[in-house]
Formats: C-alpha cells, structure tokens, sequence
C-alpha cells in the first residue's frame, strides 16, 4: 500500500499523534490503572491501538484526533511513537501498579544504519524525478556534511510515509530526526521541506552528469 499524504499532512498527523502520547502520559501518572501492563502492550500496535482508543472516546480530548478519513494513517504514527521515540515505564510492587509513564526512548542505532534508511530515501528521490545515478554514488552523497540536513529531512518524511502504512523503519527514525539541528525540528514544515527537497534534486543531478 502506497501512501498518497502529501507532507503538510504527513507532519500535522505526526504532532497529533505526539500530542495523544504526550496526553495519556500525562493522564496515566495521575491515574496509574488507566495505562497498565495489558494496555501498554497493546497500544503498541496499529490494530490494538485503534481498539483500546475506541473505548476511550469519553477520557480522551476529541481534539487530539483529525478527521475521520485520515484515521488510519493517525493511528499507524501513533503506535510507531512506542517503537521508536518512546517506552513504557510501569511499576509494581507486590502486584500492585504504583506508578505508569511513557518516556522517551534512549535506544541508538550506529551511524552507518542512518545513512542505509537515508540511502534508500534518495534512491526513491532519485527515481521520482528520473535522475540516474549509482547505489555508491548515493552512498557518497548521504555522508556529505554540507546537505546532510537537507538528506535528513527528506529521509524523515519518506520514513513518515512508511509508519503512516505500518511499515516503519523502527528506532532509526527516531535517530534520524534527533540528527537533524534543533532549529529545523523546531520550524520544519511543508516549505522548508520542498526548499530541502529541491536542494537534494539538484545535488542529485549534478551526481549523475559526474557520472
């Protein structure tokens, strides 16, 4: 299944969905029970994600979720948060639950599987725009320091395609968006993203007249 979202959707669905973890975190650490062991594990896929929300429809703010036919897509992000950028931190003490956060998860991933998933985004890149060039020249081009970010930007949003259709690539997106300086993950947007986009297209074509 390919996913159609333009970008400007792609990252509204994505705060929305940080904003419901954020939410029934905060919502757990005043009620432990509401987020047990049985809960956590089940959020932590799309299908059971979108089951355990449907019997909150009276706890959690309506707000927090977009329309009706981007519901899918929203519940996919929201599940992938819990296999890369967030864990679940449930106590107990003689069975009983003292304490349930989500916090942030502090797994890394080595460098060089960064530059494989960024990798595979210019390749998608390089095809759409019928651009040819080799597997090692994009290789090369993913470790040049002076478009990284730009690489980086265009790998998180080709990953948030994959999670909005359940087939994310796990914590090393997370990594991929902590790589990225914190003044463009505080302002990244559908413009600064086509602006990173057409920055990479250019260094692309000028690979493959390189030859």
């Amino acid at each position: 299944m390919k996913c159609t979202l333009d970008v400007a959707t792609l990252l509204r669905l994505q705060q929305l969905a940080y904003e419901l973890v954020i939410d029934i975190s905060r919502q757990a650490a005043e009620n432990p029970q509401w987020l047990n062991l049985d809960v956590a594990n089940q959020i932590k896929t799309p299908e059971g994600a979108e089951k355990w929300l449907a019997t909150q429809a009276g706890t959690i703010d309506k707000t927090r979720f977009p329309e009706d036919e981007l519901r899918r897509p929203f519940i996919n992000l929201f599940s992938a948060f819990f296999n890369t950028s967030f864990h679940f931190d449930i106590r107990q003490y003689r069975d009983e639950l003292i304490s349930a956060r989500i916090e942030p998860q502090f797994m890394r991933v080595g460098k060089s599987e960064r530059y494989r998933v960024a990798v595979l985004a210019l390749r998608d890149v390089a095809k759409e725009n019928g651009v040819l060039v080799t597997t090692e020249q994009l290789k090369k081009l993913a470790k040049q320091n002076e478009i990284r970010a730009d690489i980086f930007v265009l790998t998180y949003a080709w990953e948030l395609r994959k999670r909005a259709v359940g087939k994310g690539k796990g914590i090393v997106a997370h990594q991929i968006w902590k790589a990225l300086p914190r003044d463009i993950r505080k302002s990244l947007d559908e413009n600064y993203y086509w602006l990173a986009k057409q920055r990479v297209v250019d260094a692309l074509v000028s690979l493959s007249q390189d030859g």
